[in-house]
């Protein structure tokens, strides 16, 4: 029975229930209810869908199958680290071409850029915030 006990991933189940888990799309959450107007156009290669969940922004993205060309005038841009699948690939590549990356400031927020909030199956499942990924950058229009 101590076997059994053992192997089980109890004590991070325990952690996880008594502690924070901070992920990405918690932290561009944060930073955008701080930070963007209302009429500010965020675009986002992936992500963008959770991102319309949780604030009442006007988010351009490659799960929804909108129009990028909005993206133009983003205030916003988040070029997430990782690929999930080649639509991530396509997005990232047509906001490059859309968007004037010169005119953007990068800014670092403290979340780790790892591909999913969290996610529930256990080998893939993160028990404690994730810190040794680099962090999520939000870009900003500076001109």
């Amino acid at each position: 029975m101590a076997l059994v006990i053992t192997a089980q991933p109890a004590p991070d189940f325990i952690y996880e229930l008594t502690h924070n888990y901070d992920g990405p799309i918690e932290g561009i959450v944060a930073f955008l209810d701080k930070n963007a107007k209302p009429d500010d156009i965020i675009a986002i290669t992936y992500g963008d869908m959770p991102l319309k969940f949780y604030t009442d922004l006007r988010i351009v993205g490659g799960y929804a199958g909108e129009d990028l060309s909005i993206a133009k005038n983003a205030k916003w841009v988040i070029l997430r680290k990782h690929t999930i699948c080649s639509i991530n690939t396509e997005v990232r590549n047509q906001l490059k071409k859309i968007v004037n990356l010169k005119n953007y400031q990068p800014i670092e927020i403290n979340y780790s850029d790892i591909p999913f909030e969290n996610r529930e199956a256990l080998e893939i499942h993160h028990f404690r915030t994730v810190t040794s990924e680099p962090n999520v950058v939000i870009l900003e229009k500076i001109r």
